[in-house]
């Protein structure tokens, strides 16, 4: 499953690059690596998961509201990427920050446009958790255990569904639909009670 979602990251990541190909310039988007620390005698990247919390509005100690610079303060060892924000189902242009340890996602960052203020966070990596429990790769029906009246609705513009968890201000999204959703003779805004529990999530939007 791990292989999975890494491979499905790694080719979402490489739509989004095509998608703003005539947008970035990819020779002044390299990779930078902040401050990597290094297990002694081996290549790997250390990065404390618990210290990583996805709470109401932040993740960590990192918050919307600050600055990119200021959310950067909060941690090291990551290696950082510039992506379209398109790849989270953000539109209208601008820049967004993917952030990886050992080539795995751990979570993004999407500023607002005008200006470089987290909009939201996006926690991607399985080792995350949430405040109650759950990771960002959660199957529909370990969600129906925390949420019982929990409603799948649908993205119409990006074409995938995703749950709402509006106290604590968090989308579960899933780039996929359920089969019902694609009747188009039907009201396909309208929330519905989950069918597919094998659905999982591939990250967690906190705004």
């Amino acid at each position: 499953m791990k292989l999975f979602l890494s491979t499905f990251l790694a080719v979402l990541l490489l739509q989004c690059q095509s998608h703003v190909k005539s947008e970035i310039d990819p020779t002044s988007k390299a990779i930078d690596t902040l401050n990597p620390i290094i297990i002694a005698n081996t290549d790997s990247i250390v990065f404390d998961f618990d210290q990583f919390k996805i709470q109401k509005n932040q993740l960590g100690e990192i918050k919307i509201g600050m600055t990119i610079s200021e959310a950067e303060s909060h941690f090291n060892g990551l290696e950082k990427k510039t992506v379209d924000p398109f790849c989270f189902g953000f539109d209208g242009g601008g820049l967004a920050y993917l952030y990886s340890v050992n080539s795995d996602p751990v979570f993004g960052l999407i500023p607002k446009r005008d200006n470089d203020t987290v909009l939201c966070i996006i926690a991607a990596h399985e080792k995350l958790r949430t405040t109650n429990g759950l990771n960002p790769t959660v199957f529909v029906r370990e969600l129906l255990k925390e949420y019982p009246q929990m409603m799948i609705e649908l993205d119409v513009m990006n074409m995938w569904n995703f749950f709402e968890d509006e106290t604590n201000e968090w989308r579960f999204v899933f780039d996929q639909v359920q089969n019902e959703d694609i009747d188009y003779g039907t009201d396909i805004e309208t929330p519905k009670k989950p069918t597919d529990l094998s659905m999982q999530s591939n990250w967690i939007t906190i705004y």
